[in-house]
């Protein structure tokens, strides 16, 4: 059985044998979609239809290279979601941050002609300036982490849905470890962890509500894996870049 879907999953054509006959099931799906992002289907239609095998094999759209490019980007270390063949904002997140790191036109775009070729060729994350220090990508909504003159980690990130941080150069000015209450946005249970202030009150802080946009009050959601990851290894006075724009 050879399944061909459709980029939108809406409808699909796979192939079948049925009483000795060759031909194509017809599925048609419901499918629902969160902010853009399919999250869900269900079948709603189904119907055989009898065809010679040279004619099946003209019939239908190509294979999607989705789920291949999913996996490329998650061995690199790039944060692409599930590997699910969903062509969606996670996956859109890590294609555009492989785009900054290897130096090609910056988008969050489907894929491009010629690029699951220079995946398939991408070896690891690229060098970097020596030093210790993040980038905060507003344009990819990641956040990279470099030292030892290559880029380690790429996490993803959440920045202000007020524009906020503002591009430019920082250096973390104070820390705060574990979880606590925003003081500015108090909520009713903690929602800043292992937080690295770098500008006044705006700081990069573990949150366990990162979507794939901007949606902060100000500072950058990362996870809390990402959280720990940075709070270990980032210094007070090591710097933090913000570029790029959503």
């Amino acid at each position: 059985e050879q399944r061909r879907d459709t980029d939108e999953l809406a409808q699909g054509e796979t192939r079948v044998q049925t009483d000795g006959e060759d031909g194509l099931r017809h599925d048609t799906y419901e499918v629902t979609r969160v902010d853009g992002e399919v999250t869900e289907r269900e079948l709603v239609a189904e119907e055989i239809v009898r065809e010679p095998i040279d004619q099946v094999v003209l019939v239908g759209v190509a294979p999607s290279p989705v789920r291949e490019v999913q996996q490329l980007l998650t061995d690199l270390g790039y944060p692409a979601g599930p590997v699910d063949g969903i062509d969606g904002a996670q996956t859109r997140r890590a294609l555009c941050a492989w785009r900054q790191l290897e130096g090609r036109s910056v988008s969050r775009q489907p894929l491009r002609p010629g690029e699951l070729e220079a995946l398939r060729a991408t070896t690891g994350l690229p060098a970097a300036d020596a030093g210790r220090g993040v980038t905060v990508d507003r344009t990819c909504q990641v956040v990279y982490y470099r030292q030892d003159g290559a880029w380690q980690f790429v996490h993803a990130a959440s920045t202000g849905a007020d524009g906020l941080p503002r591009p430019g150069s920082y250096q973390i000015q104070r820390t705060r470890q574990g979880w606590h209450t925003s003081t500015l946005y108090p909520a009713p249970s903690p929602n800043m962890y292992n937080t690295l202030y770098f500008h006044g009150a705006i700081a990069i802080h573990g949150s366990n509500d990162v979507p794939p946009r901007p949606a902060s009050a100000g500072c950058v959601r990362v996870t809390p894996q990402a959280a720990d990851q940075l709070f270990a290894d980032l210094r007070i006075g090591d710097p933090v870049r913000v570029i790029g724009s959503y």
